[in-house]
């Protein structure tokens, strides 16, 4: 199957002005079936702490950790099996989030040509042979737009990256966040995040 990749732009209206909120999707497939055990009851959003705090208000591990507690739920509440945290996947997933905010691009591709997979490949995340299953969503945000609660609830929001935290075959999630924008107008307030997922 193709890469898919698309992109949608949201507006955040913040408690005083507008805030972009960017987001990517995009997914890579070796076919393979799985059984999923639904998990025994939903988990609460009010478990995730840190999901409404603004980027300069907590740490990126605080941040990583709402971003996947977030996901969780959402999982959880559609009946699919919650994923673990993956070191590996997080390593990847913070250096590409690193690699965009430095050199001021926003895309799955990077511009000297790493891909997910690659990325995957290169952290020690997917095997060299055998099955798997790999997606990524990408965001960035800032102030009330860039809280993890808006990033997920963005993600939600478009099909293509709804189908990526809702896809039942991954067990995997690792988060990287890096503070400032992919677009070259850096503040403090400001984070590009990396959500990678996977089943090997």
């Amino acid at each position: 199957m193709l890469p898919v990749q698309r992109q949608v732009r949201l507006w955040h209206a913040a408690a005083v002005a507008a805030v972009l909120l960017g987001v990517l999707a995009f997914t890579i497939i070796r076919p393979f079936g799985t059984a999923v055990t639904p998990p025994a009851s939903a988990p609460s959003t009010a478990r995730c702490p840190s999901q409404t705090a603004e980027p300069t208000t907590i740490s990126q591990s605080q941040y990583t950790e709402a971003v996947i507690c977030l996901v969780n739920y959402e999982r959880a509440t559609h009946g699919l099996q919650t994923l673990r945290m993956n070191a590996r996947l997080g390593n990847a997933a913070y250096g590409h989030a690193a690699d965009m905010r430095t050199h001021d691009y926003f895309a799955h591709v990077s511009p000297r040509g790493s891909t997910p997979k690659s990325r995957d490949f290169r952290a020690h995340y997917l095997p060299g042979i055998g099955r798997w299953r790999i997606g990524e969503d990408l965001a960035w945000g800032a102030g009330n737009g860039g809280t993890p609660r808006a990033v997920v609830q963005a993600w939600m929001h478009s099909t293509v990256h709804r189908h990526e935290i809702l896809t039942a075959s991954y067990r995997d999630v690792g988060v990287g966040v890096a503070r400032g924008s992919p677009t070259g107008a850096d503040s403090p307030n400001v984070v590009t995040i990396d959500a990678g997922f996977g089943h090997r």
